[in-house]
């Protein structure tokens, strides 16, 4: 399933790259703000998430910082958010970037070839 989810991933950035290189004023239009404000949106959440999970494990912990049971501490240190998702979002939001100077170099080349 791994597999298959990292090969949907790769096929759906190769194909947004080849729009934003072969089309770029329907890049501009339809995936640009989406894409960009998705990941933003994404890291958003990971990070409010994270900001209160962390404050709410502090008040749990600071009331079971005696207790005798390792389950405990053993389930305090291993929740939160996955270091993935902020990479991830990080990631979507610099490629987003990339991809909009791509399409906007593309599109200057093309008025300027039409200009000759």
């Amino acid at each position: 399933m791994e597999n298959l989810i990292i090969g949907l991933l790769l096929a759906a950035v190769s194909g947004i790259t080849f729009i934003a290189y072969k089309h770029p004023e329907l890049y501009q239009k339809e995936f640009s703000p989406k894409i960009l404000n998705s990941a933003l949106l994404v890291l958003g959440f990971a990070v409010i998430y994270e900001m209160g999970y962390g404050a709410a494990i502090y008040e749990f912990s600071l009331h079971l910082a005696n207790s005798d049971n390792p389950k405990i501490h053993e389930i305090l240190e291993s929740r939160g958010v996955n270091e993935y998702v902020f990479v991830a979002a990080l990631a979507a939001a610099i490629y987003s970037g990339f991809l909009t100077w791509l399409a906007n170099h593309m599109k200057s080349e093309n008025t300027d070839s039409s200009d000759n």
